[in-house]
């Protein structure tokens, strides 16, 4: 029932322009994450995904994109502390993961294009009560899940080795 659904809150229709991401060189952040593979989507997800779009245009939105995480067993951490964030890895890409932290989506990690996007993207993210998954929906079409790229802070740089990738 899409009424039982959490709204992760973020219709942020920001422009991201180079420079707002503000390291704070105190907070190392790391992110491990397995060699997944993600298995397609079970008949109950993809109900409830219809009917999150359904009642999205009877409201008046556009949902044109729709991308699609699975939960993941990726880790994160702050200066080596694990975090109780839900960590999910796109369906469509195992090399994209989403770190969620309470109501809005904190980073997006790119392994395959070496980027770390910070929140403040145009979407918004739902999450069913079994927080089994995720659900990235835009408006826009070629949009894809990035965010501020935290590259944009002067000195500021994400250090990939492998499937990790620490940053401030």
């Amino acid at each position: 029932m899409i009424r039982s659904f959490i709204p992760l809150g973020l219709l942020l229709s920001t422009l991201v322009i180079a420079g707002d991401y503000q390291p704070d060189p105190d907070v190392k952040y790391t992110f491990v994450a397995p060699s997944e593979v993600t298995t397609s989507a079970a008949p109950a997800e993809d109900r409830w995904i219809e009917s999150l779009k359904a009642n999205l245009i009877q409201g008046g939105a556009n949902p044109d994109v729709v991308y699609r995480f699975a939960r993941s067993a990726a880790t994160f951490a702050i200066n080596g502390s694990p975090q109780g964030n839900l960590v999910f890895v796109s369906r469509d890409d195992p090399d994209v993961y989403f770190v969620v932290e309470d109501t809005y989506a904190r980073f997006i990690i790119n392994f395959r294009a070496r980027e770390v996007g910070a929140r403040n993207y145009g979407g918004s993210i739902f999450i069913p009560p079994s927080k089994s998954f995720a659900v990235l929906v835009l408006d826009k079409k070629d949009w894809p899940p990035g965010g501020i790229p935290i590259d944009s802070a002067p000195g500021n740089k994400a250090t990939f080795e492998g499937r990790s990738v620490s940053w401030h």
